[in-house]
């Protein structure tokens, strides 16, 4: 009986099963956040093509969200819509559902290369509750991340445990399904070309094996797509500071990997090169000192080595500042995919020194391999509960988008455009003095620390949106018109943020008009913005018609709109303000009208008249 016990423990089946539950209770602490108003909104709550339709899907299918193209993904929303409604515990569960699919993968993966069962547990745990994997898990918008991996590890087992026919069709379908979550994983070809190349031990035919060329066609098609990473594409491309970035995200990714403490949800940019070539060199020269030992000492931990580190390299490649991508320098949701390879290279050395045969260290004979596995293990396992216990802490930041940015801004060089969304923020809460301290912080970042000609333009502009919002929230409407025409010229040329900011603007522009006393402009500029059509934000859509209806006092058609908002928005204060005074207008319309009823007696008696025969008591 014992045996089995001991045989149970040691089995994969239990190690799954471990896996399974301590991700699920991680990750529950979570599970009932709302929506967060960065991105959620756009994937799910205001998403007008979530319902079930064949419509729907062609749509899903034929355009972008968010600049990606994440067909998949979004079909994974519409199944959770249908289930679900918009009750984001079903979308969280989804979430963890495909990060537990993703890690057990992971799992199998290290047990092909006869990693042992205890130490790919261990390593398996530690990636899944990383503090990293809190912004892919928790985040509803990051469902790409953990539906992506989930497929690619998939992909990579089915083509590793199955050399055949059946087991490559299979693994080329999960890379096309893969691709569809999230174009990064144009990756994997490149990934699966280099383990063939290390099996074989020959880098001379340089184009086998054939049978990767579907993958590869496939990658180099849709190679495009990875380029226009979530955060903007490249807003100004300057070689040297590309250069400079993907070189220190590089080394970046690899210490944040095992070190995974004070993680930000949106970290600042990378200051300039000259900044931090002296890291990046030093890094380089201690790298490749290591390359070389290996080389002169041991040639086939060297060309392990070397596998890792390539396939490290070209999964983090279309996320490593090579292609600039916007506002976003580095994210920990990024690596997600790469940083599997970097634990791979942490197993099978730890899985090296745990399978050497008893006896002392070659080069340290007080230190006994027993013991020295034991305080290891013991590390390890201390380390992972430390691990889980900050992950859990750092999960309670994701509760709302206001306390996302808030957490980011940790210093003097926070992100800009953080400071721009806390500034937006702060103004619809009527926060004017907060929304002027973050503009003003905005400005001078802008000043100081911006070199990106296009990124310093997009900035100043959002800034000046910012003075407009600010202005007509301080009712000065004829100066916050003349900044919102200013402004909305630029967003109509920069189609990359246009969808953020000209819904607000021309909002703003109407409201502005109605303010002014013009309210046939007002209703004009309100028609012209809705039938222009590509409005995919169901809300915006709400919000624009519940304005028109107020404009042309139908209070009764406004009401019913906005209490539609609410539904989806029921956290938006605002709402729920401009319904209070929507009834409150249409009860006084209401006594209007009763009072023209009872000031001619005429009207009054036909009025009566319809009710003679009604018990009035009542």
């Amino acid at each position: 009986m014992q045996f089995v016990k001991n045989k149970f423990f040691k089995s994969d089946t239990f190690s799954i099963l471990l896996l399974t539950i301590a991700i699920a209770f991680v990750y529950s602490f979570s599970a009932n956040f709302p929506f967060i108003n960065w991105d959620d909104y756009a994937y799910v709550a205001h998403n007008g093509f979530l319902p079930f339709s064949f419509d729907n899907i062609r749509t899903l299918f034929s355009r972008s969200f968010v600049g990606l193209y994440i067909p998949l993904t979004m079909l994974s929303y519409m199944l959770d819509y249908a289930i679900w409604g918009l009750n984001p515990l079903g979308y969280h569960l989804q979430n963890i559902f495909w990060h537990i699919v993703a890690v057990v993968f992971v799992y199998k993966i290290f047990r092909y290369f006869d990693i042992r069962s205890s130490i790919a547990l261990l390593i398996c745990l530690f990636f899944a509750l990383s503090p990293q994997r809190v912004e892919s898990v928790v985040w509803i918008s990051e469902r790409k991340d953990v539906l992506c991996a989930a497929l690619y590890f998939m992909s990579i087992y089915f083509y590793l445990k199955y050399p055949t026919k059946k087991g490559f069709a299979v693994s080329f379908v999960l890379f096309v399904f893969a691709v569809f979550s999230k174009p990064m994983a144009v990756s994997l070809p490149f990934v699966l070309y280099i383990y063939e190349k290390y099996k074989d031990k020959d880098i001379r035919h340089i184009f086998y094996p054939l049978k990767l060329y579907p993958f590869f066609i496939l990658s180099l098609i849709l190679m495009p797509l990875a380029m226009k990473i979530k955060g903007g594409t490249s807003l100004e491309f300057n070689f040297v500071s590309c250069i400079s970035t993907s070189l220190h995200n590089l080394f970046w990714y690899v210490y944040k990997t095992f070190s995974p403490l004070n993680s930000l949800p949106v970290y600042p940019k990378i200051p300039d090169a000259s900044t931090t070539i002296v890291t990046i060199l030093l890094s380089g020269i201690f790298a490749l000192a290591i390359l070389v030992c290996l080389f002169l000492r041991k040639r086939s931990a060297f060309f392990i080595t070397l596998a890792i580190i390539s396939c490290y390299i070209i999964s983090i490649l279309p996320v490593s500042g090579l292609v600039t991508i916007g506002y976003i320098d580095h994210a920990d949701r990024y690596s997600y995919i790469p940083s599997v390879f970097l634990l791979l290279g942490l197993s099978l050395l730890l899985n090296k020194f745990f399978n050497a045969k008893k006896g002392t260290l070659v080069n340290y004979p007080h230190l006994r391999i027993a013991s020295t596995k034991k305080i290891i293990l013991l590390f390890m396992i201390i380390y992972l509960f430390v691990i889980a216990y900050l992950n859990v802490v750092y999960q309670a930041i994701w509760k709302t988008g206001d306390m996302v940015f808030l957490y980011s801004v940790n210093s003097y060089y926070a992100n800009p455009l953080i400071l721009a969304f806390l500034a937006e923020s702060e103004i619809k809460y009527n926060n004017l003095d907060k929304a002027v301290y973050y503009s003003t912080w905005l400005t001078f970042l802008e000043r100081d620390r911006v070199s990106d000609s296009k990124l310093e333009e997009l900035l100043k502009n959002i800034n000046i949106f910012l003075q407009a919002e600010i202005l007509f929230k301080e009712k000065k409407y004829n100066l916050s018109l003349y900044y919102l025409f200013q402004v909305r010229k630029y967003f109509n040329k920069n189609n990359e943020y246009s969808q953020r900011y000209l819904p607000s603007i021309t909002y703003d522009i109407a409201n502005c008009y109605y303010y002014l006393g013009d309210k046939k402009m007002a209703v004009k500029v309100i028609d012209e913005f809705l039938n222009g059509g590509n409005v995919s934000d169901s809300t915006i859509l709400l919000r624009f018609l519940a304005c028109r209806f107020y404009f042309l006092q139908d209070f009764s058609s406004a009401i019913q709109i906005v209490n539609e908002y609410i539904k989806r928005s029921p956290n938006d204060k605002q709402a729920v303000e401009l319904l209070k005074y929507l009834e409150e207008n249409q009860v006084k319309e209401y006594d209007k009208k009763i009072d023209k009823i009872f000031d001619s007696p005429r009207t009054f008696k036909a009025y009566m008249g319809k009710y003679k025969n009604t018990d009035l008591s009542s």
